[in-house]
């Protein structure tokens, strides 16, 4: 796989990092894995819908191998996926680093990516 040239892997499977060192990264299509498996570092995650490959380090250090977890729900710290912060769906990672449910139009809110709307304003979702 050649991704400055343009050539990525094919529909169904993900591009993995195999290793990373502060000179680059090692890429390599690979297939989707079962629940709860061991996973590395992909784009799209190599895990199921409801999990996430919460790797055993950073992949800046060189650390690419995880295992697929469920993704952390309301109230629970967030997960540390490849590009950001992960939690359930409809919950989403607030600035304290917790996964809290998206508010509606009139919900409570401290920071606007709590709101369904990306607004909040005087501690309401508009």
């Amino acid at each position: 796989m050649e991704v400055q040239a343009g050539k990525l892997c094919k529909e169904g499977s993900v591009c993995s990092i195999l290793s990373a060192t502060a000179s680059g990264a090692t890429l390599e299509c690979a297939a989707p894995v079962a629940p709860r498996a061991a996973c590395k570092a992909s784009y799209p995650s190599q895990c199921p819908g409801d999990e996430y490959c919460k790797l055993q380090g950073k992949v800046a250090l060189g650390m690419v191998d995880g295992t697929c977890t469920k993704k952390p729900g309301n109230g629970e710290a967030c997960g540390d996926e490849l590009f950001g912060a992960v939690c359930a769906p409809y919950t989403t990672c607030n600035k304290a680093g917790k996964c809290v449910n998206v508010e509606r139009a009139g919900g409570a809110c401290a920071d606007a990516n709590t709101c369904y709307s990306e607004t909040c304003t005087g501690g309401k979702c508009n």
